[in-house]
């Protein structure tokens, strides 16, 4: 870096150490690279130019960022597709198993399906009573109003506090797979590919 913008070798030497060391600055190095008087001119013309080539570093450094990402995001729906050819090939020719589970084995590769559910929140305002809970942000009180905290919820009705209605997931579940009907839920079920 030194001998592309004419830096001197001991703020070379300097910046190759903050580097190392995560970019953090002791004081000591903090007073080196502090610009004196005498030493103006040189300093602003090394520092413009090692400004300039950490921008074009960062500036590169971004772009292979955004780069691989496109490539991992291309991978990722390659692999997706392959997937889902294979389980819709599974459901198609699989053995159904007693339990179920169909099943292909070539080789030393074996295709079974796993079957998996999960609880989706349509619109929790339709959510009946017992299958939320509320928690409420404490983190506006101030130290004196904090030590009464019953008195405060009492006589405010819980309105300085800012509450957030959660469903719970696992009750919702339960009463589902029992039958009764959940306004604003449902249970997603899936079947899964399982490579083995």
């Amino acid at each position: 870096m030194g001998a592309l913008f004419n830096i001197n070798k001991e703020l070379s030497e300097l910046l190759e150490i903050i580097e190392e060391n995560e970019g953090e600055v002791t004081e000591e190095q903090c007073e080196l690279l502090a610009i004196k008087r005498e030493e103006l001119e040189q300093k602003v013309i090394s520092y413009d130019g090692v400004l300039k080539f950490l921008e074009s570093q960062e500036k590169a450094a971004k772009a292979e960022i955004e780069r691989l990402k496109k490539f991992m995001e291309q991978k990722e729906k390659v692999a997706e597709q392959l997937k889902k050819n294979l389980l819709e090939a599974l459901l198609l020719f699989g053995d159904e198993q007693k339990n179920g589970v169909r099943v292909l084995e070539y080789g030393t590769v074996k295709l079974s399906t796993r079957k998996s559910s999960s609880i989706e929140i349509e619109d929790s305002e339709l959510l009946n009573e017992a299958f939320k809970k509320y928690e409420v942000n404490l983190t506006d009180l101030g130290p004196d109003q904090f030590n009464d905290i019953t008195d405060i919820l009492i006589k405010e009705g819980y309105s300085d506090f800012k509450s957030v209605v959660k469903p719970v997931k696992a009750l919702i579940k339960t009463a589902i797979e029992a039958g009764q009907e959940v306004p604003g839920a449902r249970q997603d079920n899936k079947v899964n590919l399982k490579i083995s």
